[in-house]
């Protein structure tokens, strides 16, 4: 959760520094300096013009908080999990935590720009603070709603809504030989399986 710290610090010639910063990270702050104009100092400016300055200053700080919270954002990797219980088909939508959702493949193909939820994720004994390998999970296509084909990439149990044994869902798993040669979707391994069976369920960050 982002929270802002805002906080000044001035010297003898006239000039503050705001730093903006994220209590809830150890990221350094964002740090402005703005000199401040002698003749606001000693009253020389009409009131109206000082209200002005005052007004443009307050608009700088929330576009410099914006600023902050967007790099905060793009800094932090998105994070991904395999759920902890088994869902057939038709309950694969609602799976995941509040927060996440049933993932696109082309969302988590590359995991090295994510980062695994260990508190909301099932894990083995060597997963450390990775995804586990070789245990399936359903995964969306991308494709067009579909029931009947038999195919990893392309089924999606009528696009999750239905749990029928003559049906069929795509899933995919990290793959457990690192010596295989490699696929279009490496490291990932899909497969088909009718949608009346409860793997688990990728899930990807909001």
């Amino acid at each position: 959760m982002l929270k802002l710290q805002t906080f000044e610090v001035c010297d003898l010639s006239h000039s503050c520094s705001i730093h903006i910063r994220n209590t809830e990270e150890k990221s350094p702050a964002l740090r402005i300096r703005i000199v401040v104009c002698p003749a606001l100092l000693n009253g020389s400016i009409p009131a109206e013009m000082e209200e002005k300055m005052k007004k443009i200053a307050s608009l700088l700080i929330i576009i410099l908080i914006g600023v902050a919270v967007g790099a905060d954002a793009a800094a932090k990797p998105r994070k991904f999990y395999l759920t902890v219980n088994e869902f057939d088909g038709n309950e694969a939508l609602t799976a995941c935590a509040t927060g996440y959702h049933i993932a696109s493949l082309w969302e988590i193909l590359d995991v090295s720009h994510l980062r695994y939820d260990t508190t909301l994720g099932f894990r083995l004994d060597d997963s450390g603070f990775g995804p586990p390998i070789a245990y399936p999970g359903w995964i969306r296509t991308g494709y067009q709603s579909t029931s009947t084909a038999d195919q990893p990439g392309t089924a999606n149990c009528s696009a999750w809504m239905s749990d029928s044994d003559i049906h069929f869902g795509s899933t995919v798993h990290l793959h457990t030989s690192w010596t295989d040669p490699g696929s279009e979707i490496s490291p990932w391994f899909a497969d088909s399986i009718t949608c009346q069976f409860r793997p688990k369920v990728w899930c990807v960050e909001d």
